[in-house]
């Protein structure tokens, strides 16, 4: 205790002998310190923000704001209002909160705008409210959609008539923000579409038009393959062939040359094209009866005529008296039809018109002892041993030489690649999750480095005594207790001196001491 009296004595004493600009200097940098650790600590007890809600509307975002402010919750908000950030421990409560009060609405009005009614409202009011009801909840519908980020459907309701050819047919337009760039499927395309008609009454699917937000039409009036152009379903049907036929030689190939050892594309043509024919087929071989006709006449009685399938029976006279003379004559006509097969036939459709295979293979490595060590030396394929993976490569696709079809098959050495093991998480997302505990780590070694530069070197330059300069020292007067004491050590020599003169020569020390009192007296 006293040893710090001492110590914080000098430093007052010491500071003030300083002149008033290193007063001036020293309060500063005191303050200066102050300040920066009390901003350490105050960035150390920040709160970590996390989104709570991104890409809102600008009524959604004040609606989040006004509640955040009466709850007196410490927000952010950023990406031009798009964004908002609170504490990191507060997410998940915060937006449990919010969806309780129904917030964000998503931009749009549903069916709550009739929770408030109001007296006196008119029918067409009503209507209208309705629509724009029926529209937000459609909207909200869509967007639970995971391929869509926003949706804004438009319905036409038109008024009804009495006269039944003059009543026209309700349409709808929605409009998508996709998530990404790609298109959605034509059958998640086609369910918005039944969703919106069977949610609006009299509406028909054909009166349903689909676009996003790049003025592209999905479905809808107008929307029709165009030649040349394949749609999604064929598309998707056309790569998942090429990944069969990829995967197919890959196996056979890895079984050959080893894993990894063969690199293999595919590209094929094929024809969507729809076609009918019609086929006429006449066997020679095989004849049939058409008609059959046979006639017979008797002279001297009534003729008779039949025809197939009517049997001719001959006829017998009856019992009776006979004539003298009577005659016969008989004809018969066969028609034949040759055999014919009538055919309707469909042509299918994603027939293969041609493929293309592109295939590369490594070659081997031969390892060599060198004073180095072991080094792997590439060997390139023979000829016979690529015509022979060619064969099995035509083999594989069912190679076509009037179809046009391609197979190429090379032979390069691959690049080293180091295998592929799961991504480490970066180093933002290990610190992200220990950021609150860093701050603190940070804001000590801050406060450490404060000390440590600014306010020990300060403190050791007040309480170290000044440094005076030797030569100087030897230039300045010797003080009363110097004296003294260069007095009293003259004093002991001469008596010294004394005492050894009298010991040697008795009669030359009296001399001397007489002589010396005589000095003094």
């Amino acid at each position: 205790m006293p040893e710090g009296k001492k110590n914080f004595k000098n430093v007052v004493n010491t500071f003030k002998a300083l002149s008033t600009g290193k007063k001036i200097g020293v309060v500063a940098v005191c303050v200066g310190c102050v300040l920066g650790a009390l901003f350490i600590v105050m960035w150390a007890q920040e709160p970590v923000f996390e989104v709570l809600y991104s890409n809102v509307e600008q009524a959604d975002a004040g609606a989040v704001v006004e509640r955040l402010k009466s709850q007196k919750v410490p927000y952010k908000v950023v990406d031009n209002g798009r964004t908002i950030l609170v504490p990191k421990e507060r997410v998940y409560e915060l937006r449990l909160q919010m969806a309780s009060q129904g917030i964000p609405s998503g931009g749009t009005v549903g069916f709550e705008v009739f929770d408030k009614a109001k007296l006196g409202i008119t029918e067409f009011a009503q209507q209208v409210n309705y629509q724009r009801a029926l529209q937000g909840e459609l909207a909200r519908t869509i967007q639970s959609l995971a391929a869509v980020e926003s949706a804004r459907v438009h319905i036409v309701l038109p008024k009804k008539s009495v006269f039944l050819e003059r009543e026209e047919p309700a349409s709808c337009s929605v409009v998508l923000k996709l998530r990404s760039a790609g298109l959605l499927k034509d059958e998640q395309i086609q369910g918005i579409i039944h969703l919106v008609s069977s949610s609006v009454p009299g509406l028909k699917p054909e009166n349903v038009s689909v676009l996003d937000t790049q003025g592209k039409l999905l479905a809808g009036a107008g929307k029709e393959t165009q030649k040349g152009f394949l749609t999604s379903e064929q598309l998707e049907y056309q790569q998942r062939f090429e990944k069969y036929m990829e995967e197919k030689i890959k196996g056979l190939l890895g079984q050959v040359l080893g894993p990894d050892k063969a690199i293999v594309k595919i590209s094929t043509d094929m024809d969507f094209s729809r076609a009918e024919r019609l086929e006429e087929l006449y066997d020679p071989e095989k004849v049939a009866v058409r008609s059959e006709q046979s006639k017979q006449t008797l002279q001297g009685g009534k003729a008779q005529e039949a025809q197939t399938p009517v049997a001719v029976v001959p006829v017998e006279p009856k019992a009776g008296p006979q004539t003298a003379s009577s005659s016969q004559d008989s004809s018969k006509t066969v028609n034949y039809e040759v055999s014919k097969t009538v055919r309707k036939v469909l042509e299918p459709t994603g027939v293969l018109k041609k493929i293309s295979v592109a295939v590369v293979v490594d070659g081997t490595y031969k390892i060599t002892k060198t004073k180095k060590g072991e080094t792997q030396e590439y060997v390139p394929r023979t000829e016979k041993e690529l015509d022979s993976i060619k064969e099995l490569v035509k083999g594989a696709v069912n190679f076509d030489q009037s179809r046009g079809d391609v197979v190429e098959v090379v032979n390069l050495p691959f690049q080293g690649r180091p295998t592929e093991k799961e991504a480490a998480p970066g180093l933002l997302e290990r610190i992200r999750g220990v950021e609150g505990y860093l701050k603190y780590v940070v804001a000590f070694i801050g406060l450490f480095l404060l000390y440590r530069l600014v306010m020990k070197p300060i403190l050791n330059w007040l309480t170290k005594a000044p440094s005076v300069d030797a030569e100087l020292v030897k230039q300045l007067p010797l003080t009363v207790k110097e004296l003294e004491a260069g007095y009293g050590a003259k004093q002991a020599a001469l008596a010294e001196t004394l005492k050894s003169l009298l010991t040697q020569e008795r009669d030359a020390g009296s001399q001397v001491l007489k002589s010396w009192v005589g000095e003094e007296a």
